[in-house]
């Protein structure tokens, strides 16, 4: 019922593990402060040598009354205290199926909260909501949106793979070989590169 649907909590979970890092992986995506200080161009040696190190990302996760949870991640750290301060005591009791109240008195709740780190925690909340609703609902969030399609084109991410030029066209050709249309590289240039 619809008590049952009601928010009983929002929190901000940390989930912890361990990745692998390379030494000389100096990757990096464009930033508009490179136009006064470019980063290092980027030089990855042969023999750089692989370390698992300690990893964690902040993920937000509502729960209803009657015990269906929703998760969204990973959020960043400057949106937590908005959320825990502003959002999760406004969203807690309320019922997320209520989709475009519940965004509209999100936005309208600090006068200067239409960017930065206020809107940063009303995207993590409504994504979030959104989760809920289509478990809630026992329906995938595309449909809830109007999507009809029963497929959805993808690309390959290629953050963390070398950005040497022979490196870079070998992987490149290899994914294309392994059925990729698309493909996503973070290349280390900048503003001040042009």
């Amino acid at each position: 019922g619809e008590k049952s649907r009601r928010i009983a909590s929002v929190e901000v979970v940390r989930v912890e593990g361990r990745r692998e890092v390379r030494e000389a992986h100096r990757q990096h995506q464009a930033h508009p402060s490179h136009v006064w200080a470019p980063p290092a161009e980027y030089h990855e040696p042969a023999d750089a040598p692989a370390r698992v190190v300690p990893a964690s990302a902040l993920y937000l996760k509502l729960r209803t009354e009657g015990g269906e949870e929703a998760l969204y991640g990973p959020i960043d750290h400057e949106a937590v205290p908005v959320l825990q301060r502003d959002l999760a005591p406004f969203l807690a009791g309320r019922d997320p199926l209520a989709v475009e109240a519940l965004w509209d008195r999100m936005h309208r709740k600090d006068r200067h909260g239409r960017a930065g780190h206020f809107m940063m925690a009303i995207s993590a909340a409504d994504n979030a909501l959104w989760d809920l609703r289509g478990r809630l609902l026992g329906l995938p969030v595309f449909r809830l949106l109007g999507g009809s399609r029963s497929r959805v084109p993808v690309y390959a991410s290629c953050l963390g793979f070398s950005l040497e030029p022979g490196k870079v066209e070998a992987k490149a050709k290899a994914l294309q070989a392994e059925g990729w249309r698309a493909q996503k590289w973070f290349l280390a240039h900048g503003p001040a590169e042009g």
